[in-house]
């Protein structure tokens, strides 16, 4: 799942004071007090106050799970903005105490839904615990003890809106499962469903009455995974209002824009939240806020100033975060330095690259297949060109790209490499325009060219001919371009234009 999907708790309220274990000693207002005023300091990142009031629930109520529960929460939290491992070791230790003490309240009631409800989420962070640390069998096995708890809850009292917001999760990651893993799912008997996910979400934002703010959150999350950009837009929006002082909120925010190629309503936020860590002494996080800032100026084509966030970014990045960055950051981190006369920076960039699983992770596979290539050889000016006309198609500035690209193409110094990917994205970008002719004729020429690195481009060129010729009834010639695309061997995306290809000639009339 996208990186910060993992930046914020799921905070798993109490229901109601009805729910609690009655205790004639106890002041249970308080203690509900205690809770809500600990939550609501994680949310505004004063993270030594919360931890002072679950501190204190943990001496009034030992024998209650609550203290001990998000405290681990706050470690949850901790460890997915630094990969400390220190973090990760006292949420497990905290879960584990966690899980002993619901389990001894359920031995004596089995009707404390209060305790079940905690033993639940506790079963659920652990799974997203598991997932981050690529553990999927447990990851998957401890979620699957929390959702039957949950959906015990969700049976038996329908109207306890907050329980949504984990079966909700639970139903959209365990959609969200690798296919590669899906065996284990089989063997669970479960499945999980993206729709059902949202549906069960929305119920938690609408109706709920503690778990609001974090359904918001996740929404806004997964419906921009789902391309559904106005209501990922209006819950993040949502959110921010209500904690303008939140600076993750803002990174989000910030990193959403730049999904969708809208770079220029990033940088403030990034800024905006830089301040509000200084403000509040935070030291870890900035990290976020630098690496948007770097990539958000890169498609902007300001390529000093990102090579700038970028190194500023290396400097506050916790070493062990560096592992979960993708190659496509370190590629556009060494063409920045290049760009900018960094040359050697640049070299250590590109061999920051990792080599990975060409058929799990093709996006990262093919920029450290470019990135090899860049460690030996200075893009020129002419790649400097095409990264430029690219910014501009990425961020849907289409008529400024194609006259880039038209430029380019007159040139007589290209390298094959260079001619594809011109041919290719002139091709798409009159595919989009329903220009089906010039699109055809670009496409065509992508597939007469001898690249070394682009290989990928000439079999997912086939394809695009084949959706033309699909587009044109032609369907003789649709099934002979997607035949050779199916040629076509071990390359990035192989397996999703093989997919596709699937897909598209169940269109063709019997």
């Amino acid at each position: 799942m996208v990186i910060f999907m993992n930046k914020f708790i799921v905070l798993f309220f109490i229901f109601s004071l009805s729910l609690f274990a009655q205790n004639d000693k106890t002041d249970w207002l308080k203690v509900h007090n205690l809770t809500l005023e600990g939550i609501d300091h994680l949310y505004n990142m004063n993270f030594d106050e919360a931890s002072k009031k679950f501190s204190e629930l943990q001496r009034i109520v030992p024998n209650d799970p609550r203290g001990y529960f998000f405290n681990a929460i706050q470690y949850y939290f901790l460890f997915s903005i630094e990969r400390k491992k220190e973090y990760y070791d006292k949420f497990f230790d905290l879960s584990e105490k966690v899980i002993k003490i619901c389990e001894d309240q359920i031995e004596q009631n089995e009707n404390d839904y209060n305790s079940k409800f905690y033993l639940a989420g506790i079963y659920g962070y652990r799974g997203i615990m598991y997932q981050i640390d690529n553990s999927i069998v447990k990851a998957v096995w401890d979620g699957k003890k929390g959702f039957s708890l949950l959906k015990q809850i969700v049976k038996e009292k329908p109207d306890l809106y907050d329980a949504y917001l984990g079966t909700g999760l639970f139903d959209y990651l365990l959609a969200k499962i690798p296919k590669t893993f899906s065996w284990i799912l089989s063997a669970l008997g479960y499945s999980g469903s993206i729709e059902n996910g949202l549906k069960q979400l929305k119920i938690a934002e609408e109706k709920g009455v503690y778990t609001k703010q974090e359904a918001r959150f996740y929404l806004s999350q997964f419906l921009l995974f789902e391309k559904r950009y106005d209501e990922a837009f209006y819950y993040i929006k949502k959110l921010i209002k209500e904690y303008p002082e939140n600076s993750l909120f803002l990174i989000s925010y910030a990193n959403m824009e730049s999904r969708i190629d809208k770079p220029e309503f990033a940088i403030e936020p990034c800024k905006k939240a830089i301040e509000i860590n200084k403000k509040k002494n935070i030291t870890s996080g900035d990290d976020l806020a630098y690496i948007v800032l770097a990539n958000a100026h890169f498609l902007l084509n300001d390529f000093y100033s990102a090579s700038e966030y970028y190194e500023i970014y290396l400097k506050k990045v916790p070493k062990d975060n560096l592992e979960y960055l993708l190659n496509y950051n370190f590629f556009q981190m060494g063409l920045s330095n290049d760009f900018s006369g960094k040359r050697d920076k640049a070299i250590e960039s590109y061999k920051m690259t990792k080599k990975v699983n060409m058929e799990k992770r093709p996006w990262d596979a093919l920029f450290y297949i470019r990135a090899q290539y860049f460690i030996n050889n200075v893009p020129n000016e002419n790649y400097k060109k095409i990264v430029i006309a690219n910014n501009y198609l990425k961020r849907k500035k289409t008529d400024e790209a194609l006259k880039e690209y038209l430029n380019i193409i007159s040139l007589s110094n290209l390298r094959e490499d260079e001619k594809i990917v011109c041919y290719f994205d002139i091709g798409e970008i009159y595919l989009n325009n329903n220009n089906l002719e010039q699109s055809q004729k670009y496409f065509d020429l992508a597939t007469k060219t001898k690249p070394s690195i682009e290989k990928y481009l000439i079999p997912y060129a086939y394809y695009k001919l084949g959706k033309i010729a699909l587009l044109k009834k032609d369907y003789f010639n649709t099934k002979e371009y997607f035949n050779k695309a199916k040629e076509f061997e071990n390359y990035p995306y192989e397996e999703s234009i093989r997919d596709s290809i699937k897909i598209e000639l169940k269109k063709i009339p019997e």
